[in-house]
Formats: C-alpha cells, structure tokens, sequence
C-alpha cells in the first residue's frame, strides 16, 4: 500500500535527514522526492522512498477499522532527557 504525503514526510523527518540526503540515499532527484511529499508522484517512486526508509529503521503502521496511518522508528529509543544530551 502507498503511505500518504505526510507518512512520507513524518519518516523523513524520523531519519533526520534533507530531501536532498534521501534522494541520494535512494537514487532518485531532489525534485522527485519533493514531488513525492507533495503527493504527485508515481507510485514507484513512493514504493522506492518507503523502502528506503525501512531499511533505515522507519516502520510504516497501515490503517485499520479503528486507526488511521502510522510510522514508527526502530532507532529512537532513548527517553527525551538522554537524547537531548547527545
């Protein structure tokens, strides 16, 4: 399933990196990433972005009867205080 633009934006933010970063992480123009977040582009593209950040450690949540999208990420697991620290 294709994550919506706000997904697509959430787990981009969670890795913490530019549309710049993730397009040359995954092969892709600057331009179609933006595009993506704006919700215009194929669903290739999408597909490449989320498999890119899965394998970053971002998981995708799909929506059931009682919730809506979700995304979650492996690698943040220190409490607010401890993070800030670093």
């Amino acid at each position: 399933m294709r994550a919506p633009k706000r997904i697509l934006i959430s787990a981009r933010i969670l890795v913490g990196q530019t549309q710049e970063e993730i397009a040359r992480g995954c092969g892709l123009g600057t331009k179609t990433v933006h595009r993506a977040e704006m919700g215009i582009a194929g669903i290739g593209t999408v597909e490449t972005l989320m498999a890119f950040y899965e394998r970053s450690g971002i998981r995708f949540i799909e929506p059931n009867e009682s919730e809506g999208w979700g995304v979650t990420a492996s690698f943040l697991t220190l409490p607010y205080e401890q993070e800030r620290q670093d």
